[in-house]
């Protein structure tokens, strides 16, 4: 059987609330470029993988930056986690994903 055929709410509803609560988050922070990366459902969870460009925070240059670049990139992408309540439709958590 579809384990998402057991879902309450749609993956398009629990995907628009993540980016938007992500959002909401970072309102603060020049973030861009908000997507969407991964989606999985189980236990009554919905988990989302969002991805966006913040802000980098420059402590060192590297270089190879310098040997790409005469600037390095104001920009990384970070990518976050965001658990959701099938049965609520409520922010649960927010964690890092790392990427290799």
């Amino acid at each position: 059987m579809d384990v998402l055929a057991k879902a309450k709410r749609s993956s398009k509803e629990v995907i628009a609330l993540a980016k938007q609560w992500v959002a909401e988050q970072y309102d603060d922070e020049d973030i861009k470029d908000i997507t969407l990366e991964e989606v999985r459902f189980g236990k009554r969870k919905w988990y989302i993988t969002i991805g966006f460009k913040r802000k980098r925070v420059v402590t060192r240059v590297t270089v190879l930056e310098l040997t790409i670049s005469a600037e390095p990139s104001q920009y990384e992408k970070a990518l976050k986690v965001v658990s959701i309540s099938d049965d609520t439709g409520e922010v649960i958590s927010m964690h890092d994903r790392f990427t290799d």
